[in-house]
């Protein structure tokens, strides 16, 4: 095209072509997995991956669950979805049976199944419990980081935390996976030892919809250290993504740097 048209515009006509290339291609997917088995391509993606993963509800294998979550997550695969279709079945039996318990014999009948960490994974600010990495971000040197993390702190709040995760991004980052994974693993060890020892009340209520931190922890379980073991969480979160913040700071602070001397350089 001459060189008066526009950038964008250029890579918009470039991409035409393999992107009708690619929806071709799935849709000769998609229309051979309905013939074949009568169930879309993606529901059948799922549906396949839920099988085995539908058989860890122990407490080992809740903490495999939630590292495979995240790690898709990382993959920039939506981890948290493809865990909840085969976990829901027996977490949604958890809770219907706990209700039942309270109803004939009250707290006292509740029983622990592990099915319930599922919801620890993200109980401060979303998946990988990143409330942290929005704290942190408001007082990085990174301009990028500062500016994301003012943003992403009130949905962080409301356990929404897509800025966070494709903002810094977390995706296809070696120094914020690590964090990641840990800020998964270790509240529901720590959710574990909670519910073992009676401190933690096993939830009985169905919680629908995603609250504020604290708030869905509360209505599920009508008890006030479900909410502050969350907020405990928030301040987990924070000196678990720390370390690495500082790492992953430094080198975006320095980049940006490096190019607002070239920029000036130019000029």
């Amino acid at each position: 095209m001459p060189e008066v048209v526009p950038t964008s515009l250029v890579n918009g006509f470039s991409s035409i072509i393999p992107l009708l290339l690619l929806v071709i291609f799935w849709m000769i997917i998609t229309v051979g997995c309905l013939l074949l088995t009568g169930v879309d391509f993606p529901s059948l993606f799922i549906g396949l991956l839920s099988m085995p993963l539908s058989y860890l509800t122990g407490f080992w294998g809740m903490l495999v669950l939630g590292l495979i979550g995240g790690f898709l997550w990382i993959l920039g695969i939506h981890g948290t979805l493809i865990v909840y279709v085969a976990i829901m079945p027996v977490m949604l039996e958890a809770i219907t049976s706990n209700a039942a318990a309270y109803q004939a014999g009250g707290v006292d009948a509740l029983v622990y199944y592990p099915v319930l960490l599922f919801g620890l994974m993200a109980t401060a600010g979303g998946t990988g419990n990143t409330i942290g990495l929005s704290i942190l971000g408001l007082k990085a040197k990174s301009e990028q980081l500062r500016a994301v993390g003012k943003v992403s702190i009130i949905p962080g709040i409301f356990n929404i935390n897509e800025p966070v995760t494709f903002g810094y991004p977390i995706m296809y980052n070696p120094i914020l996976a690590i964090p990641y994974l840990i800020s998964i693993v270790v509240p529901m060890i720590i959710g574990h030892i909670g519910y073992s020892m009676g401190i933690l009340r096993p939830s009985f209520i169905s919680v629908g919809s995603i609250m504020p931190i604290g708030i869905g922890e509360f209505i599920g379980s009508l008890n006030i250290w479900n909410s502050v073991f969350s907020l405990f969480v928030c301040v987990l979160s924070v000196v678990i993504y720390y370390p690495f913040f500082k790492v992953y700071d430094k080198q975006l602070f320095e980049k940006e740097q490096a190019y607002l001397k070239n920029e000036g350089g130019k000029e």
